[in-house]
């Protein structure tokens, strides 16, 4: 495909920018985006805390720290603030949106027990950091791509909502995030579509919509 290789871990990269399309992730984008999301903002929030709290809750210390990158409008954080306070929930998103009450901003990639990146990780030009992360487990949601062995893939692909180039820039498969992260020092802990509850495949096939994943940091 056109502008498109696939990384000796499977994972399927937009070699370049095309034009001068820029997305522009200010408090305008998060505003147009997740505050329009009403109830079901929330319930996604509520839904995220308990796949990752369920899961990890008898690994950590009760009051452990989350750090949520791209944050958006920071519904997942106050969400997470109910469980473990909001001295141990942290932010860091490049549109500088205001945090709930309580839960701090942070620039950089703070050291956190835990390090959530929902919808975020596919938006960066270069992903090969994720090795460096100070944490002891990461969580991770992106959309869900086919495989690419499949012989109707690239029709597929060209067709795909979550093909957004210039916005989208690396698309994973289950297979390509486990074998990606694997390679970049984590263990594979588990693997859900459970924002699927919330945000249905739209067409009209039996095709997960968006892909999660638990990985523990193996150095720690």
């Amino acid at each position: 495909m056109k502008n498109y290789k696939i990384e000796a871990n499977g994972v399927l990269h937009q070699v370049e920018k095309i034009g001068d399309s820029v997305v522009n992730y200010d408090t305008a984008y998060v505003d147009s985006r997740y505050n329009t999301y009403g109830v079901l903002g929330m319930q996604m929030a509520y839904l995220r805390v308990g796949y990752v709290y369920g899961k990890l809750k008898n690994y950590l210390n009760p009051k452990f720290s989350v750090l949520d990158v791209g944050y958006g409008n920071g519904d997942y954080l106050k969400a997470f603030s109910s469980l473990i306070g909001a001295e141990n929930c942290f932010g860091s998103d490049i549109s500088n949106y205001p945090l709930p009450e309580g839960i701090n901003h942070v620039d950089i990639f703070k050291e956190c027990d835990v390090i959530s990146f929902f919808d975020v990780l596919e938006h960066f030009d270069e992903i090969s950091f994720v090795k460096d992360l100070n944490c002891n487990y990461l969580v991770i949601s992106v959309p869900n791509c086919k495989d690419y062995h499949s012989s109707a893939f690239e029709t597929w692909f060209s067709d795909w909502k979550h093909r957004r180039p210039n916005e989208h820039i690396w698309h994973f498969s289950v297979s390509s995030l486990i074998s990606f992260f694997e390679t970049h020092g984590y263990l594979h802990i588990d693997t859900s579509y459970l924002e699927d509850a919330i945000r249905k495949p739209s067409d009209n096939t039996n095709n997960p919509n968006i892909l999660t994943c638990i990985f523990k940091k193996n150095s720690k």
